[in-house]
């Protein structure tokens, strides 16, 4: 009960900092989990600068650490394919999740890439599409790419990763502190006197 409460304040408290917050530049990550493709890591971090990957049948995992994609106004996240060549979008599955361990998959929101502030060097919208968390999640903090079928990767294996980036999102250091409930003071005091019963017994 307890835990179901926490994981409901928290994802309701982002959802709520997201109705003031407003994206005007992508924001990007440094940070990858997970990479079973040949390249680097470097390959696929920050802004979409056309250094890509083929990724294949493999994966790529992205995590945003302490800031958030949130469910917003419209999609919530940008997805970057090097700009030359064909579009290979189908081949990708797109997958979200807050906690790292369930992720949910939001392939099917896919949608007209969001013109963003720093995704400059990417000037072809061909080769880029966004995606949407809404009635999936109201958060989340990682964002894994997933190569169709079971292939290796290469130079133009599959989809050629290049980026990704947030369009709706909270920084960290305004992600508000979850409330405790009403009943959590009287909770704690409870427990106080029953440590206190205890220890007189």
């Amino acid at each position: 009960m307890m835990k179901n409460f926490w994981k409901t304040a928290l994802v309701g408290a982002i959802a709520v900092a997201a109705t003031d917050a407003a994206a005007a530049t992508l924001l990007t990550t440094d940070t990858i989990v997970e990479n079973t493709t040949i390249y680097s890591d470097a390959t696929y971090i920050g802004a979409p600068d056309d250094y890509y990957g083929g990724i294949g049948g493999q994966i790529v995992t992205f995590d945003f650490g302490d800031d958030r994609i949130v469910n917003g106004s419209g999609s919530d996240l940008n997805v970057y394919e090097v700009d030359f060549g064909s579009p290979e979008f189908g081949s990708i599955s797109v997958f979200a999740s807050l906690d790292g361990i369930s992720y949910f998959d939001i392939t099917t929101s896919v949608g007209t890439v969001v013109d963003v502030d720093g995704d400059e060097i990417h000037s072809n919208s061909s080769f880029a599409r966004s995606y949407d968390l809404d009635g999936v999640l109201e958060a989340a903090r990682y964002i894994r790419i997933d190569g169709s079928g079971t292939g290796g990767s290469g130079f133009q294996v599959g989809f050629d990763l290049d980026a990704i980036g947030a369009v709706n999102y909270v920084l960290g250091d305004s992600v508000p502190p979850v409330p405790l409930p009403a009943s959590f003071p009287l909770l704690l005091g409870a427990f106080g006197i029953l440590a206190l019963y205890r220890r007189r017994s």
